[in-house]
């Protein structure tokens, strides 16, 4: 049975991902019609999308790029990165209060 914290996470979800469909197709068109193509590179592709559209309008979350990743206590480094990071105000009060996409 879900809880209403995981209830919150689910609805946070499906606003974020309908978000990134929403700035994928228009960016998608938007490159067509300007003649701004880019190569078939990962972070190029990451780059614009996340500077250009998840974050150019106002909304409850920010998209955060190569975010740092499972931090080792012993060895005092990250493992990791994530590719996109999305933070809500309340990561300000848990920074364990975020989603990767």
């Amino acid at each position: 049975m879900l809880n209403l914290k995981n209830e919150a996470a689910i609805l946070y979800m499906d606003s974020i991902i309908a978000h990134l469909i929403k700035c994928s197709k228009r960016m998608r068109i938007d490159c067509i019609e300007n003649n701004k193509l880019l190569k078939n590179d990962e972070i190029l592709i990451t780059n614009r999308l996340t500077a250009e559209y998840l974050n150019a309008e106002k909304n409850d979350f920010r998209y955060l790029l190569q975010a740092p990743e499972n931090y080792d206590g012993e060895t005092d480094r990250y493992k990791g990165t994530t590719d996109i990071r999305v933070v809500s105000r309340d990561f300000f009060y848990d920074a364990r209060d975020y989603f990767v996409i």
